[in-house]
C-alpha cells in the first residue's frame, strides 16, 4: 500500500518547478525555523519565486497608483505584513515609506487584477482554488480584498508544508485546506487561481488538472508563460483553453514579467 501510494505520488512529479533541489528545500524551512526565518533570500528559492527585480517592482509600483489610486501609504499598508517573515529582499521603492518586498507588490498588483475580474462579471469567490501556491502569499493578499470562505492549496507535498507554516503567522478569515493533484478534490468551487504555474505543468498533468480541478471551477484567473518558454514539455495551446470554457478573455500580461518571452493573463468563465 505504501509502495503503490508512493508511485502515485512520484508520478505527478513532472512540473517545472519539481527538480528535487526545490520541494527538498521546502521541507526542510518548514521544519526548520533557522532555514524558515531567512528562506525567501535564499538563492535555491530565489530561483523559482522572490525574484521580482527593481525595475518591475517599480512597474508594479506606479499601476498601483495609476490604475488603482492607491496612495503610497496604502500601498504599504496593505503589504508591509508580506515584507518580514522570512526574510525577504527590501527595496526602497519610494522615499515615503519604509522598504517593500517586491513580490508583495506583485502579490497586491495581481490580487486587485482578480477582485477587478471577479467584481466585473458579478462572479462569486467564497471557495478559491488556487494551483501553485509558492509560500501562500496571494491568500494573504486577497483576504483583505474580498470575503472568502475556503481556500484550498494545490502543490507539492513538501510545498504545502511550508505553506502551512507561512500563514500560520497570520490571522485568517478563511478555512484552509491542502491537497495535491494526486490527492481528491470537492466538486466545485467559485474560482480557479494560478499565476504561471499551471502553464509550466507537462501537459500530461495539464489535462489532469483539467479533469479535477478546473471542470469544477465557476470561474478562473491564470497568468500564463508563454508557450515556447520551454522546449522540453509540450503544453496547451490558446485554443485548446478556447474549447474549454462558455467565456474566455485573453490579455497580454501588464507589466510583462518575463525578459524572455511574452506573458498572457488568461480568464474564463466555466460551462457549469
Amino acid at each position: 500500500m505504501i509502495l503503490r501510494k508512493f508511485r502515485s505520488f512520484i508520478k505527478y512529479r513532472k512540473s517545472v518547478s519539481d527538480n528535487k533541489t526545490y520541494p527538498d528545500f521546502c521541507l526542510k524551512a518548514s521544519s526548520d525555523d533557522t532555514v524558515f526565518n531567512t528562506f525567501r533570500n535564499n538563492e535555491i528559492y530565489k530561483n523559482i519565486l522572490e525574484h521580482v527585480d527593481d525595475e518591475l517592482a517599480y512597474k508594479y509600483w506606479v499601476l498601483l497608483q495609476e490604475k488603482y489610486n492607491l496612495e503610497p501609504d496604502a500601498i504599504y499598508s496593505s503589504i508591509k505584513k508580506l515584507n518580514s517573515i522570512g526574510s525577504p529582499n527590501l527595496i526602497k521603492i519610494d522615499k515615503s515609506i519604509p522598504e517593500v518586498s517586491s513580490t508583495a507588490l506583485r502579490y497586491l498588483y495581481t490580487g486587485l487584477e482578480i477582485k477587478n475580474f471577479v467584481d466585473n462579471n458579478n462572479l462569486k469567490s467564497k471557495r478559491i482554488i488556487e494551483l501553485g501556491c509558492g509560500y501562500g502569499g496571494q491568500s494573504i493578499i486577497l483576504q483583505d480584498l474580498m470575503s472568502i470562505d475556503t481556500y484550498t492549496y494545490v502543490d507539492l507535498l513538501e510545498v504545502n508544508l511550508l505553506i502551512s507554516k507561512f500563514i500560520s503567522y497570520f490571522e485568517l478569515d478563511f478555512e484552509t485546506k491542502f491537497t495535491t493533484l494526486e490527492g481528491t478534490f470537492e466538486d466545485n468551487y467559485d474560482l480557479f487561481i494560478s499565476n504561471y504555474s499551471f502553464s509550466e505543468l507537462p501537459l500530461n498533468l495539464q489535462k489532469i488538472g483539467i479533469k479535477k480541478i478546473i471542470n469544477s471551477c465557476m470561474s478562473g484567473y491564470m497568468i500564463i508563460n508563454s508557450e515556447n518558454f520551454n522546449k522540453n514539455y509540450k503544453f496547451m495551446k490558446k485554443n485548446d483553453y478556447e474549447k474549454l470554457f462558455k467565456s474566455f478573455e485573453i490579455n497580454t500580461e501588464n507589466p510583462q514579467s518575463s525578459r524572455l518571452n511574452v506573458n498572457y493573463v488568461y480568464k474564463f468563465i466555466n460551462k457549469l
